[in-house]
């Protein structure tokens, strides 16, 4: 019988550092996100092949997405031990799971709980996550079990400080050296917030600052201000 695998490098950051207070609140639910393995293989080794300038999105999700096979699996496991497949998304190779106590502490090993360090309380965990064979190899990461904030903005102080400046949507691109669209059509960009949503007229009065198009923006809601689940 294959022995469960630990997931490297999944060890709670702030229960490290934290006392376990109690039980998460009966009733509540954790999303976590599962990144996955790319469904294509590796080319051999050989020649390098210079790649494109410019790739289009249909042909990036082509080469990097998710196997419906993965996919199947995550599916099929997360009915075993009582997890609800909230979305998948093939392109991002993301998939997220909803779900108790339990049934994470069935699905990974992990006993979920409070923890306090100094006046702070988040949800975590003791110890590495643990991933089921039917598992092992598929998936890559496990995100969202803490609650706590990873990142931390430090600022510079006093005379020798760099003073602050903008960056452009322009200066962005030439220091990144994005490449041009050739379609005319605007790139879809990610962005990971902390706070609550940034309020449309503060974006347009960016966007007339900058010279550039209003940007579309969907804002996902994570939970409630004050909630952890």
């Amino acid at each position: 019988m294959t022995s469960p695998t630990v997931l490297l490098g999944s060890d709670a950051i702030f229960a490290a550092k934290a006392s376990r207070v109690g039980d998460l609140h009966r009733g509540s639910t954790v999303d976590v996100t599962v990144r996955l393995r790319m469904g294509r293989r590796p080319p051999a080794p050989g020649p390098a092949i210079a790649a494109p300038a410019v790739i289009h999105p249909t042909q990036h999700a082509m080469l990097n997405s998710a196997s419906d096979a993965d996919i199947y699996k995550v599916i099929s496991f997360a009915k075993k031990t009582g997890l609800n497949v909230i979305r998948a998304g093939p392109a991002q190779r993301t998939m997220v799971l909803r779900g108790d106590a339990a049934a994470f502490a069935k699905a990974f090993a992990v006993r979920l709980g409070l923890f306090k360090h100094d006046d702070l309380t988040c949800r975590s965990y003791r110890g590495p996550i643990t991933l089921n064979p039917m598992l092992a190899g598929v998936v890559q990461a496990v995100i969202g079990l803490e609650d706590s904030r990873a990142v931390r903005t430090f600022f510079q102080r006093g005379a020798a400080a760099t003073p602050l400046t903008a960056l452009t949507p322009a200066t962005l691109a030439a220091t990144y050296n994005f490449p041009p669209q050739p379609d005319g059509h605007a790139p879809s960009i990610a962005v990971i917030g902390f706070a609550q949503e940034v309020p449309k007229n503060e974006v347009e009065a960016y966007a007339r600052a900058a010279h550039s198009p209003v940007p579309s923006i969907e804002a996902v809601k994570v939970c409630d201000m004050g909630q952890r689940d």
